[in-house]
């Protein structure tokens, strides 16, 4: 296929959000035959941003030793691969090899001193001190990435992030304004995969302070960006949402419905560092609506869940959190 590149994207990508997926990755496919290394790796590093939000992981691990082999001693590509493989194992929440490439990617950037790429590196590792339940460390890395972002994009994902931080120490006033500036850069940026982020996040957090009502118009949106997308994971997240919102209302089946199609939906992709954020959702908003001992049992899955990924410490915080119930 001839033709320039941008164009190719952009019309694969049209195809793709019109919800003809499998056109837009033939498409692309086909018009890596013949072309540039440069236009080769573009082009794959879309079809693995595709595969990573469908959580088709044996195909993009195909696709990210495509993308390795091309980068061959391109130092700044190599980075972009590791970056990749560092996000796709968070997913799958095997964070003992998550920081195996993000050091091996941070060695890279000190060579470098590309503030782009050092962003993208105190990022990567936020994310996971987040996981490991040290906030301010977390914090200290987003903050970090936040002073070297130039783009609106970036930003709209920092911003979320940082609210995300917020949110799991309890502080959701706080959170709201990191997520309400997260949709203000994303909407800037005309970006709809960032604005449903903050728009999810933003409907669990009016469900915890008890607003149901705002909390469901915020999830309904993002559902139906997330849907227009294809974006398993986030489908999977703003069912959750939708469980708070239930318990919130006292509607406690029905939020536990909600739950369990979000939990299996994760599950069923490997999505395990999801699956246990579900579960301690599921138990807090159990837990506020006064169904105690229901709460308890899912508060140990919960700290059992994470316990299998390694993430003592936030298995340690949701025990001492069963012991005040």
């Amino acid at each position: 296929m001839s033709g320039d590149v941008e164009d190719i994207l952009r019309e694969a990508e049209d195809l793709y959000t019109s919800g003809e997926r499998e056109r837009a990755y033939g498409m692309l496919r086909y018009a890596l035959k013949g072309r540039p290394v440069e236009e080769r790796f573009r082009i794959l590093r879309k079809i693995a941003e595709w595969l990573s939000s469908e959580a088709r992981w044996d195909e993009l691990e195909e696709v990210l030793r495509e993308m390795m082999n091309l980068a061959g001693d391109d130092v700044k590509k190599r980075i972009n691969v590791l970056l990749s493989y560092a996000n796709m194992h968070w997913h799958l929440g095997d964070l003992e090899k998550e920081m195996e490439y993000l050091m091996e990617a941070g060695t890279l950037v000190d060579e470098l001193e590309d503030e782009d790429l050092q962003e993208a590196i105190y990022s990567r590792l936020a994310t996971m001190y987040s996981d490991l339940g040290d906030w301010d460390r977390a914090m200290e890395m987003y903050r970090a990435a936040l002073r070297l972002a130039k783009d609106d994009n970036v930003k709209a994902v920092l911003y979320n992030n940082m609210g995300e931080v917020l949110k799991k120490t309890g502080n959701l006033i706080g959170a709201v304004g990191y997520y309400r500036k997260s949709l203000e850069m994303a909407e800037r940026a005309d970006n709809e995969r960032a604005m449903g982020f903050a728009l999810e996040n933003l409907a669990e957090c009016h469900a915890m302070l008890g607003d149901a009502g705002d909390a469901e118009k915020y999830a309904d949106r993002a559902m139906e960006i997330f849907r227009k997308l294809n974006n398993y994971r986030m489908i999977a997240a703003t069912e959750a949402a939708y469980g708070m919102i239930y318990a919130a209302r006292g509607e406690v089946d029905k939020a536990e419905e909600k739950f369990r199609n979000s939990y299996n939906m994760f599950v069923e992709r490997g999505l395990r560092m999801d699956a246990c954020e579900t579960l301690y959702l599921w138990a807090k908003s159990l837990r506020d609506a006064g169904v105690i001992e229901r709460a308890r049992e899912k508060y140990m899955e919960a700290a059992e869940c994470y316990e299998s990924i390694e993430a003592h410490a936030v298995a340690e915080n949701i025990r001492k959190e069963v012991s005040e119930l």
